[in-house]
C-alpha cells in the first residue's frame, strides 16, 4: 500500500514488520541519525526539488476521489480485511492520499488497524508516509516515517502505459520509526526498482460488474541492499491512479468515486 510499495512498497511489509513488533514487545536498539526528513504530515509542498524535477514520472494527474479494496491472502484466497483510500490534494502525477485499514491476523485472533497518510506518484512510487498500525486485542502499535530522496530515472520510461514499457529507478528511502525524533531519519537505504508493463486489461470490473474501463498490470522488482522483492499493481487508466495489487497479500477494487 503498492508501502513500501508500495507502491508503494508492499503492504505485507508493514504489516509483518509492525505486527512482530505488537506480539513480542520487543524494542530494538535505536540506530545513530541517518538524515534530514519531512516534518508534519506528507503533502505535495515537502516534495524534494529532484522529485518534482521527475514530473511524476509522466503520469496523468489522479482522477479518483476514494476507493474501496478487498484485501486478501494471496496463497489461499482468505479474506483478511478491507482497504479504504481517500486522495485530496493532486497535481499532475501526483496525490495527498490517507489509506485506512482493518484487518483479522494471526488466524482471527487479532483485530488490526491501520492508517497511512502519504504523497504518491500515480498511487504506486510512495515518496512521503507516516504509517501507523495498532491493535485493540493483541496490544501495541507503532509508527514509521519514509520519505525518497535522491531519485534518478536510470532507464525507461512507463507513461504512456503499454505494454513492454520498462523504467529502471535508484534512490535513497530514508526511514525512522517510534520514538525518533521527528525530522530525523534512523536509516538510508538504497532501492533499485525496476517496472515493466506486463498486461493491458481492456476492461476492468469488481466483483459487482462495475467497470473501471482500461487497466494495465505493471510488475515490480525492488532490490534493497541486496535483498530482492517483487509485487504486481494494476493501475486503472481512467482514474489515474494503483487501484490493486499482488503480494503475499492481494488487494482488489470494490468501488470508488470521483
Amino acid at each position: 500500500m503498492l508501502h513500501d510499495p508500495a507502491a508503494s512498497r508492499a503492504f505485507i511489509v508493514r504489516i509483518v514488520v509492525m505486527l512482530l513488533a505488537i506480539l513480542t514487545g520487543c524494542q530494538g536498539a535505536q540506530p545513530s541519525p541517518a538524515g534530514r526528513m519531512f516534518v508534519e504530515t506528507p503533502v505535495l509542498s515537502s516534495l524534494q526539488p529532484e522529485i518534482l524535477a521527475l514530473h511524476a514520472l509522466d503520469a496523468p494527474r489522479p482522477a479518483v476521489r476514494r476507493l474501496q479494496l478487498a484485501v486478501r491472502v494471496t496463497a489461499n484466497g482468505k479474506p483478511l480485511g478491507t482497504s479504504t483510500e481517500t486522495v485530496g490534494n493532486a497535481a499532475e502525477g501526483y496525490g495527498e492520499y490517507v489509506e485506512e485499514g482493518a484487518y483479522r491476523a494471526t488466524d482471527g485472533r487479532c483485530t488490526l488497524s491501520s492508517r497511512n497518510q502519504a504523497v504518491a506518484a500515480g498511487g504506486f512510487l510512495v515518496l512521503l508516509e507516516i504509517a501507523e498500525i495498532w491493535s485493540a486485542d493483541c496490544g501495541g502499535g507503532g509508527k514509521t516515517r519514509s520519505e525518497a530522496t535522491r531519485m534518478q530515472i536510470v532507464s525507461g520510461r512507463l507513461f504512456p502505459l503499454q505494454v513492454g514499457n520498462r523504467l529502471a529507478l535508484r534512490y535513497m528511502l530514508l526511514e525512522s520509526g517510534e520514538g525518533t525524533p521527528e525530522g530525523a531519519a534512523d536509516q538510508a537505504r538504497p532501492v533499485a526498482a525496476e517496472y515493466e508493463v506486463i498486461e493491458r486489461v481492456p476492461d476492468l470490473r469488481t466483483a459487482s460488474g462495475r467497470s473501471a474501463g482500461e487497466a494495465f498490470v505493471v510488475r515490480v522488482t525492488e532490490n534493497r541492499r541486496g535483498k530482492p522483492s517483487s509485487l504486481h499493481f494494476t493501475y486503472s487508466t481512467a482514474l489515474g491512479w494503483r487501484v490493486g495489487y499482488k503480494t503475499d497479500l492481494t488487494a482488489e477494487l470494490v468501488d470508488w468515486s470521483r
